[in-house]
């Protein structure tokens, strides 16, 4: 009787094991009218506009998309030391930027079709 049982056992598993391949199978294979989403670079360095000097301080670079009526939100944020960089999909974006003893930056309408090295000029605070 315990030869019947496990013989059963194991054909469950192998043909368990034979629809998880088929599925995982199936999830792996792209549909053919998908198209790959173009990524692009962006990056650059982070200077004070006054001096022209790089800025070596701790500066937090934001990402925003734009909504289908024009209006920015928010993707992401990191920050950097002296230069940035992002990997994106193509698009349109605004850029800030902000160090302490700087005024916060805004770059808007960053369009994105190619790698773009964008540096970011920023204006110390008047306190």
């Amino acid at each position: 009787m315990a030869g019947k049982g496990t013989n059963i056992g194991i054909a469950v598993v192998a043909v368990g094991s034979l629809v998880g391949l088929l599925l995982l199978a199936t999830r792996v294979k792209a549909a053919p009218d998908e198209t790959p989403e173009l990524t692009v670079n962006i990056h650059g360095v982070i200077y004070d506009a006054s001096t022209g000097e790089v800025i070596t301080g701790r500066a937090k670079v934001a990402v925003y998309g734009y909504q289908p009526w024009g209006t920015p939100y928010y993707l992401m944020d990191s920050y950097f030391n002296e230069e940035y960089a992002y990997s994106l999909p193509a698009g349109r974006y605004a850029i800030w930027c902000f160090v302490d003893e700087y005024e916060p930056q805004w770059i808007y309408d960053v369009q994105l079709d190619d790698d773009l090295e964008l540096d970011i000029g920023m204006q110390p605070s008047q306190e």
